[in-house]
């Protein structure tokens, strides 16, 4: 409370070895750590504390959450928020972290759910101006992604029509080329043909030629 960090570590840290089960003194600890910005060595402290917590719990888990998203790690930090408000669904402070964590991470329409449910756990909170005009940023920002990626999806779409006009067009081209090619070819071939059948020759037959055949008119015998 005097803002003295270093000096509340070692008190606490005495303490604890003399109540290992007093939850509230992991929670402490763990927000010390968080201060002197030892994000790992608090993140042990406060796992440690939900070995033993029961009515503090949540607040553990809240504060793992922050000291993991210090510690670059958005991840595991959106898994603790998440574990806070599953174990206390009334801790308003776990559902504000957990949106401002998805807006960095772009999770625009889950963030705005967060906002929405943390304006109905704090209706008097002083930021109540700030988040609706984010919440109203981010529903712009959705409209504009769906305008986006119906104008992409359009435009896919009309470049899928043309590429399917021009390969017809092209098979079209391809068809008329092969029926021209074979036009040409029995073109040729007929030409030939024609040029062939013009060049018969003379028939020729199997007679003799017209020499003169002598007559024998010797009558021959036949010895006996």
């Amino acid at each position: 409370m005097q803002n003295r960090p270093a000096e509340a570590a070692a008190v606490l840290e005495a303490a604890l070895e003399q109540q290992p089960r007093n939850e509230r003194i992991y929670l402490y600890l763990g927000i010390v750590y968080e201060q002197l910005g030892r994000y790992e060595r608090a993140a042990e402290i406060l796992r440690r504390g939900l070995e033993v917590a029961s009515t503090h719990r949540g607040l553990i888990y809240f504060n793992l959450g922050n000291n993991y998203l210090a510690a670059g790690n958005p991840d595991l930090a959106d898994e603790m928020y998440t574990e806070a408000i599953r174990t206390d669904g009334s801790l308003a402070e776990a559902y504000l972290n957990r949106a401002n964590l998805r807006v960095r991470t772009e999770q625009y329409s889950r963030a705005i759910d967060d906002y929405t449910v943390y304006l109905t756990l704090a209706p008097s909170t002083p930021q109540r101006d700030e988040i609706q005009r984010m919440i109203s940023l981010l529903r712009d920002i959705i409209e504009q992604e769906r305008v986006r990626r119906e104008d992409e999806q359009r435009i896919a779409r009309e470049e899928a029509e043309r590429q399917r006009i021009a390969e017809e067009r092209r098979r079209e081209e391809e068809r008329r080329a092969r029926e021209e090619e074979e036009q040409r070819r029995r073109a040729l071939l007929d030409s030939v043909l024609e040029s062939l059948g013009g060049s018969r020759g003379e028939a020729r037959s199997l007679g003799g030629g017209a020499e003169d055949i002598d007559d024998y008119e010797d009558v021959f015998d036949i010895a006996d």
